[in-house]
């Protein structure tokens, strides 16, 4: 397990020392860059353009297109799973609506920021229960352990991209609370935002025909893919 992991963190650990090393070089001050949360940038960005928007999502739908048109079906898909046998409905599938209303009765009351972790839980055990449903397995029952480690892993990420914006400015939170409650919220986000991300990948992989069409592509030589995979992670 720790060799399995060593690649990772050397990653992460990249992550997080190259960018102080590069405004040490440059002769910026690290303070300027370590202030929580970002409130202002240090440039002024460019205003919206719908030109450039419209040309973003005219050259989405065209890259769609193709990739559906690349995964054209060249042989037969493998049998998908059938569901299980009738067994009682997991305990934990009931907190997907619950948390929704709840998200939805924080929102009324105090406003989206807290509101938003708590919907996207919701909907993540929702599309979990329904996974379960249509194919008599999801991630939560099957893997529970994963799905639980899914959770440190997605703010550990979270926030090492919110490190690197803090050199880069791309975002910034001009009425952000106090750095504390701020931590805590953001913390919560980028927690629950993986495995709302794994959980819909099973779900699309339920609804017929959609999963097809991955399976019936040509796959690519690329040999060992974990180590295949490592460089890319890191580039």
């Amino acid at each position: 397990m720790t060799a399995a992991l060593l690649p990772l963190a050397v990653v992460l650990v990249l992550c997080v020392v190259l960018p102080s090393i590069g405004a040490l070089v440059a002769g910026q001050p690290l303070g300027q860059f370590l202030h929580l949360p970002l409130e202002t940038r240090g440039w002024d960005a460019l205003p919206p353009d719908p030109a450039v928007t419209w040309a973003g999502l005219t050259l989405g739908a065209a890259l769609v297109a193709l990739i559906l048109w690349l995964v054209r079906p060249h042989a037969a898909a493998p049998a998908r799973p059938q569901p299980s046998v009738h067994r009682a409905r997991p305990t934990w599938a009931w907190g997907g609506p619950g948390l929704l209303i709840a998200a939805a009765a924080v929102s009324a009351l105090w406003g989206g920021r807290l509101a938003a972790p708590l919907a996207l839980l919701g909907l993540t055990l929702a599309l979990n229960a329904h996974s379960l449903r249509r194919t008599g397995v999801c991630l939560a029952d099957q893997n529970p352990r994963y799905f639980l480690a899914l959770f440190p892993a997605g703010a550990l990420l979270g926030w090492v991209i919110h490190w690197l914006n803090l050199y880069l400015q791309l975002w910034h939170y001009p009425d952000a609370p106090a750095a504390m409650p701020f931590a805590l919220l953001a913390t919560l986000d980028y927690a629950v935002l993986l495995p709302a991300l794994v959980s819909l990948r099973q779900w699309l992989g339920t609804l017929p025909g959609l999963a097809d069409w991955g399976r019936h592509a040509l796959p690519l030589a690329l040999g060992d893919g974990q180590r295949a995979g490592w460089p890319l992670i890191a580039l």
